[in-house]
């Protein structure tokens, strides 16, 4: 702790093994880290680094986009929030009516 702020590493310090680059087209409203260490992000974003996401995306732990996550046809509305149950599920909630073409009205839970 440094001036009564907590810091993930040294302050004014970046951690270059994880570079995130251009990133998303729009904001990320919430975000939540797997045990192996992958990212989870959701929120108004439709692409990261020009790849479409719909909304959700998980990112591998040196920032790269993980192709291998399905989202099928994403969501139609943004995602607020995130957590992770304790069998690996991701449950997500926010402003949206569908999730993979299928109707789930503000709350959704996605199997890894």
């Amino acid at each position: 702790m440094v001036n009564g702020k907590a810091y993930a590493q040294t302050s004014g310090s970046l951690n270059a093994s994880s570079v995130i680059g251009a990133g998303s087209d729009n904001m990320v409203m919430a975000i939540a880290i797997q045990p192996d260490g992958k990212i989870v992000a959701g929120g108004w974003l439709t692409t990261y680094k020009g790849i479409t996401c719909k909304r959700i995306l998980r990112l591998n732990t040196d920032g790269s986009f993980d192709t291998s996550f399905s989202i099928g046809a994403g969501f139609d509305g943004a995602v607020y929030n995130i957590a992770l149950q304790a069998d690996g599920k991701i449950v997500m909630g926010g402003d949206f009516t569908t999730f993979y073409g299928v109707p789930e009205d503000g709350i959704a839970i996605q199997a890894d």
